[in-house]
């Protein structure tokens, strides 16, 4: 039964990264489409292992836990990326565009000696979700793990 409960969330998970991968071109907040493909996954293992079995069954198996868990977490997901690839690379490239044309001073603190000055909102966004990331995987996994093992 455990090996069918992990087939399953692997089903559904490598069908909603490929839908949200290639026909969305979204695959979350985290680059790559790795990252979404084992949330989704432990997601719905964890779903299919902890919530009440209720619809149809396939090999003694209740799955629709862990689908309507991979539906949530995907769109979930999906919702909260700061908009598309091409949005980004945009938004970059006026960047760079804006600080060639621009003066010196404006983006220097005459203050320090001219050091330049960073805008460090980006890298502790990346921070934040980086250790949220890890610590959402690592609480998945006890949670999958434990409604296996019991």
């Amino acid at each position: 039964m455990l090996l069918v409960a992990i087939l399953f969330s692997l089903f559904f998970a490598i069908i909603f990264t490929g839908l949200f991968a290639i026909a969305f071109r979204n695959t979350g907040p985290w680059s790559g489409f790795w990252a979404f493909f084992l949330v989704v996954f432990l997601f719905s293992f964890a779903a299919g292992q902890w919530v009440v079995p209720i619809g149809p069954h396939a090999w003694g198996f209740y799955w629709l836990p862990g689908l309507l868990a991979a539906v949530i977490v995907a769109t979930q997901m999906a919702a909260v990326a700061s908009g598309s690839k091409a949005s980004r690379y945009k938004r970059a490239q006026n960047l760079k565009k804006n600080i060639s044309s621009s003066s010196y001073y404006s983006h220097h603190d005459p203050g320090t000696g001219g050091s330049p000055l960073y805008n460090t909102d980006e890298d502790e966004t990346g921070v934040i979700l980086g250790a949220f990331f890890w610590t959402m995987l690592v609480t998945l996994m006890v949670i999958a793990l434990a409604g296996a093992l019991m």
